[in-house]
């Protein structure tokens, strides 16, 4: 199941859904009224400390399932933030989600290098981080789709990885891709376990 070659979940299954089908942008029924800019409020960044996060709802697909779901990878991340995963979300309603994309709120270190505090005099190392590599934990085959490879990025020591990369070949991501957050920045979540079976009819 974690190999590097395709596999059906159940070729016994129909094909519920199309995978050919995108889901188009959420819009409202009618525009916005003009509300006035409130400068540095509602800009859509939040700081959260040493970090500072900012919402992306463009996105290109990168692979699409036959049981309704398909990934995608944000686009026009903003100089100085970086992907820590990508998105996905059901073809059965409008593309509405958003990921966040992060930077350091201080200046930003040499690259893969600790750096002092100002603050303190003991080693700090920056809040993000290149994985040194990625673990391909999962791939799938969809007949419209093709193949989709779901791969782990493997953080340095003291780093988390806060999401997966989806690709449609074999070749490991970039590790350009994405970053890893500081561990004492993260906290763990309690989540559902994923199981292909969860698309299984009753």
């Amino acid at each position: 199941m974690f190999g590097c070659e395709c596999f059906w979940w159940n070729t016994e299954l129909p094909q519920l859904y199309s995978s050919s089908a995108d889901p188009q942008p959420f819009s409202l029924p009618a525009p916005l009224p003009d509300w006035p800019q409130g400068g540095a409020f509602g800009s859509g960044r939040i700081s959260l400390g040493q970090l500072e996060v900012l919402k992306i709802t463009n996105f290109e697909r990168v692979w699409c399932c036959t049981q309704g779901f398909i990934f995608y990878r944000p686009l026009d991340i903003p100089d100085g933030f970086h992907c820590l995963g990508h998105y996905c979300q059901s073809n059965r309603q409008p593309l509405r989600g958003y990921v966040l994309v992060a930077r350091e709120t201080a200046s930003e270190p040499e690259p893969e290098a600790n750096h002092y505090s100002s603050n303190s005099p003991v080693l700090e190392s920056p809040a993000l981080k290149k994985p040194i590599n990625y673990s391909l934990i999962w791939s799938a085959d969809s007949p419209d789709g093709g193949c989709g490879y779901f791969w782990l990025p493997n953080p340095p020591a003291g780093y988390k990885a806060m999401g997966i990369v989806v690709t449609s070949k074999p070749d490991e991501p970039e590790v350009e891709e994405v970053r890893c957050v500081r561990k004492d920045l993260t906290e763990a979540l309690v989540f559902q376990e994923w199981s292909p079976s969860v698309f299984t009819r009753q």
